[in-house]
């Protein structure tokens, strides 16, 4: 296994986004701000614990956490399982021959990465948030980084980058320098939803435009060696979590405030003026689960990316590309 060269990650540093992409970058790190935005804090920044997947994994008893890829299964946890299991089996026969080192990005708690392990292959884990380091670790044994993507600097290079759900929360002016400054001529494999047309709503405002995404891939260099769309076999996912939410989230929540109130009126009181403002954000999760809206603005598709041997190898292609001018610094 090749080592890292002493100069890639600073010749990649040198190749600049356009301006346009990092304006784009900086806009969506502004709107990614929350309560943490005094510290310059935003969703793309924290190492922190994700509650969400915590309950996933600890209440639903999730192996995976993807939307999953249905085939006729039924419309259950055991359905979401079976779905979820096909999905990882999908990623993992898409793997080249030829790679042996495979770093998960944002690994969620390991079901792939295990999957990926009793196949022969090295797999690393990274990810910013110490549950999935906990999990990850317990349960494969292998190693995992508590870091962010483009703050992780491996002694070696990977094979094969995988990120299945995580390319969306890592900004575009840094997802492809980084693979390319630590891992020259790796394969990236990405498994996410992508919008492809503007629709209304929380739902039209999450996950990377197609075409953003796929001019900063060419941008860099990087080629389709393989794409496949499960659009369709994703969708039932949203469905069963809009099920979940509307007849089992909400009136859990419900009963558990009037228990509260029956016992200590004030608490009461403070639950419901809590409850106020969680409304907004339980409307926007169930905006989220419309699976229409996904259907019109929204395509959820797996590429297999190979990535040029060499800085010099991009600066050649672009050399090409543009005429003879040089890639813009």
């Amino acid at each position: 296994m090749k080592e890292l060269s002493e100069n890639s990650g600073s010749v990649a540093q040198d190749f600049e986004p356009s301006p346009e992409r990092l304006a784009a970058s900086r806009e969506n790190r502004r709107k990614g701000r929350r309560f943490g935005w005094l510290l310059g804090d935003t969703i793309f920044d924290r190492v922190r614990v994700d509650f969400g997947l915590r309950f996933l994994h600890r209440v639903m008893k999730l192996d995976h956490l993807s939307y999953g890829m249905w085939d006729g299964d039924p419309m259950s946890v055991a359905g979401l399982r079976a779905a979820q299991k096909r999905y990882a089996e999908t990623l993992a026969a898409m793997v080249p021959e030829g790679v042996e080192r495979i770093l998960d990005v944002g690994c969620g708690v390991g079901g792939t990465a295990a999957m990926l392990g009793r196949r022969g292959y090295e797999v690393e884990g990274v990810s910013p948030d110490p549950y999935q380091q906990e999990v990850f670790t317990a349960r494969t044994g292998r190693p995992f980084h508590l870091s962010r993507f483009e703050l992780y600097e491996p002694d070696r290079s990977f094979d094969l980058i995988m990120m299945s759900e995580s390319a969306q929360y890592i900004m575009l002016d840094q997802l492809f320098r980084t693979v390319m400054a630590h891992n020259p001529g790796c394969y990236l494999l990405v498994a996410d939803y992508f919008r492809v047309a503007d629709v209304s709503g929380p739902i039209g405002k999450s996950g990377h435009r197609l075409e953003d995404f796929l001019d900063e891939a060419g941008r860099w260099g990087f080629e389709i060696v393989e794409k496949l769309d499960i659009t369709e076999q994703a969708l039932p996912t949203l469905e069963l979590g809009r099920q979940w939410v509307e007849n089992y989230v909400g009136p859990s929540i419900e009963i558990f405030g009037e228990s509260v109130t029956s016992r200590s009126p004030l608490l009461g009181r403070i639950l419901r003026l809590v409850s106020h403002f969680k409304k907004r954000s339980w409307k926007r999760q169930i905006q989220l689960m419309d699976a229409e809206k996904f259907r019109e603005g929204k395509k959820y598709l797996f590429f297999l990316f190979k990535a040029p041997q060499s800085m010099a190898d991009l600066a050649r292609l672009h050399r090409e590309n543009t005429g003879g001018a040089s890639p813009k610094k």
